[in-house]
């Protein structure tokens, strides 16, 4: 999967209807946004992703969608 092809099911500006899912693990988190995955070890992490992601969904892409 391409770079471009991994932001395509992500939508270009924070809408109402994405799906997140944030589940605990022993050593950290494991996020879902729309149809990609994402880990984190502490709470920060997880929580300031998801803020730059409703604030700024395309600056949040071009840093966690790599």
């Amino acid at each position: 999967m391409t770079g471009e092809d991994r932001t395509e099911c992500m939508p270009q500006r924070a809408v109402p209807n994405i799906r997140v899912s944030i589940e605990k693990a022993i050593n950290g988190f494991v996020i879902k946004v729309g149809c990609q995955t994402f880990v984190a070890t502490n709470w920060d992490d997880v929580s300031n992703g998801l803020k730059l992601y409703w604030e700024n969904p395309k600056e949040a892409q071009e840093k966690f969608c790599k």
